[in-house]
Formats: C-alpha cells, structure tokens, sequence
C-alpha cells in the first residue's frame, strides 16, 4: 500500500515539474529500486514483479491525474487574470 501511496504522490510530483519524457528515467529507476528492494528481501519472484507492475501503473496514474488537474485549473487561473485586468481598468 505504500508502493501504491508513494508511487501516485511521486507521479503527480513528476507531472508538476516535468514533461512526459520524465516518465521514461523514472520508471526505469524506480523499478529498479523495486526489484532490487523484493530481491534483497527475498520476495518470491512473482510478488517482485508485481510489485513492480503496481509502480509503474500507479506512477503513469498519477502523473495523469495531476496533467489533467493542471489543464482543467488553467482556464480557471485565465478567467481570473482576466478578471483582475478588467476590474483594475475600472478604477
């Protein structure tokens, strides 16, 4: 449940920053990291790889969920510059 937790948070950090091209490295790393941890802690194979699979979906989710919030929130921060420009000709 953390690999899933950390992951999304990590995903929609990624999307905040970065292009989708940062998706690429990250994933690599990160499984990486991943198979290494199931492996060290002698983790079944099995359970290892899906656990990388979790990542790797968990990481491209949440770095949609947070593209798709920052699109949708640009019209809302356009409307109000607008707003702000068109009031402050009033004064």
């Amino acid at each position: 449940m953390t690999l899933v937790i950390s992951s999304l948070l990590v995903g929609a950090a990624l999307a905040l920053r970065f292009k989708v091209m940062i998706l690429l490295p990250a994933i690599a790393v990160g499984t990486l990291l991943v198979v290494t941890n199931g492996l060290f802690h002698g983790q079944n194979l099995l359970w290892t790889a899906v656990a990388a699979t979790s990542f790797i979906i968990c990481l491209q989710v949440g770095y949609l969920s947070a593209a798709f919030i920052r699109v949708m929130s640009t019209p809302v921060r356009e409307a109000r510059a607008v707003s702000r420009k068109l009031t402050s000709r009033r004064d």
